[in-house]
């Protein structure tokens, strides 16, 4: 084949070549500005819009931006022909409705920003700038229904609102308009619902009686993990608060015992120490020389000693609620030295007040039972029992104590007369 022959049939060879060579230049740039389009399109709109200049979630997010950043008329006509644009390319854009929304809240057309709102509503839930207005907006509207609706749809959905919503609740909860149509949307148990008594509990707000009404309801059951820590820190709060009937309530209505009739709970250490202060709480330092284990024989389980730790230490304690009165302090105790200056004690003590009753836990190693009767007035609404180390223990030391038990001696109707 001659050689010019050669060179002519070469040339739509290169042809197709420069071309694809175009070709994955064009295709290259689209993807790159498109990639950078997306990429980009929320944390710099100007950049995305710079490579590409349809997209529709930056024109949205632009415009949202300038509503955050900047109301001076321009830049609210700009806010509006972004959101617009947005639309127009994705007109179920639900961040350019709401922007469209606050632009007519700014000119003060409420009703049209309520209508926009709500349509951006109906297309997701899970936005929660609109959320967020439709709750202001009920609130202003006194619609507490409304706003308690809102506030459970960005909870349910939304992590960050948790955040933000949730001590503007807590706060709010005490209040007797919100407090009933609250207490019967957490009674619903939404998912929201653990997440809130905890801020409930964890606030500054003091603790009162809507406690009762909004916990009541949820039916806390110490069965379940998540419910026995959530009634053992509220129940703490409520005795810490002094709302010790409220407490009582919440407790007796998770156990069927009302503490304020029952004396002692657990005073054989069956329980494991599961729901205090109404219960049984241990020292949480190992080191305190406090555990309940097997009772000798096998035979159920009992608090086990050492009084090693410093003196006054309460290696164990229980919150009781015991009317004015006469009282008889029992326990069975056992295996501890006969030197009562060097045995444990156990100490009824009312809250911020007097010792009402101290009883060495002195015993013989095979075990006796141990008594002291002392009275409660009137002033003494709530009481600590505790096992209060006094600093002299030693490896001969240890003791067991078991069946402790408060049993009243005089009639209450006999009491009140003499109060009479």
């Amino acid at each position: 084949m001659p050689p010019r022959f050669q060179v002519l049939s070469s040339r739509p060879a290169l042809v197709r070549i420069a071309a694809a060579v175009l070709l994955g230049i064009v295709l290259l740039w689209l993807v790159l500005a498109v990639t950078i389009s997306q990429v980009y399109s929320r944390s710099n709109p100007p950049l995305s819009l710079g490579w590409f200049p349809g997209t529709a979630e930056a024109h949205a997010a632009r415009a949202a931006s300038t509503m955050t950043s900047d109301l001076k008329p321009e830049s609210l006509a700009q806010a509006e022909k972004d959101a617009k644009a947005a639309l127009k390319r994705e007109p179920g854009n639900v961040e350019a409705i709401r922007t469209l929304a606050l632009l007519a809240d700014v000119r003060n057309d409420r009703p049209g920003a309520a209508r926009l709102m709500q349509l951006s509503e109906r297309l997701s839930r899970r936005d929660l700038g609109t959320q967020l207005w439709l709750i202001e907006h009920d609130v202003s509207e006194q619609d507490i229904e409304g706003a308690l609706l809102h506030y459970h749809r960005a909870l349910s959905v939304s992590g960050p609102a948790r955040d933000l919503l949730l001590p503007v609740l807590v706060q709010a909860s005490s209040d007797p308009a919100i407090t009933q149509p609250l207490a019967r949307r957490l009674a619903q148990r939404p998912l929201w619902w653990s997440a809130f008594v905890n801020a409930l509990v964890q606030s500054d707000a003091p603790a009162g009686p809507h406690y009762a009404a909004l916990l009541l309801p949820l039916h806390l059951n110490p069965a379940l993990e998540e419910d026995r820590k959530t009634l053992i820190d509220v129940i703490e709060k409520l005795v810490g608060a002094k709302q010790y009937a409220i407490a009582a309530d919440i407790y007796a209505q998770a156990r069927k015992v009302d503490p304020r009739r029952s004396g002692v709970r657990d005073g054989g250490f069956e329980l494991h120490n599961e729901m205090p202060p109404f219960e049984w709480r241990l020292a949480d330092d190992p080191g305190a020389g406090v555990a309940i284990g097997p009772a000798e024989g096998g035979e159920g389980y009992h608090l086990i000693v050492s009084n090693e730790a410093a003196a006054g230490t309460q290696l164990a304690r229980e919150f009781l609620m015991l009317p004015a009165g006469r009282y008889r302090l029992r326990a069975r105790v056992g295996a501890g030295p006969e030197d009562r200056q060097q045995v444990p004690v156990l100490s009824v003590q009312c809250i911020g007040g007097k010792e009402a009753a101290r009883m060495p836990v002195a015993a013989n190693g095979q075990g006796q039972n141990i008594a002291q009767d002392f009275s409660i007035g009137a002033d003494c609404p709530g009481q600590w029992l505790a096992v209060l180390s006094t600093g002299v223990g030693g490896a001969q030391s240890e003791i067991w104590i078991d069946d402790v038990s408060v049993r009243r001696l005089d009639a209450p109707h006999a009491a009140s007369r003499s109060a009479k």
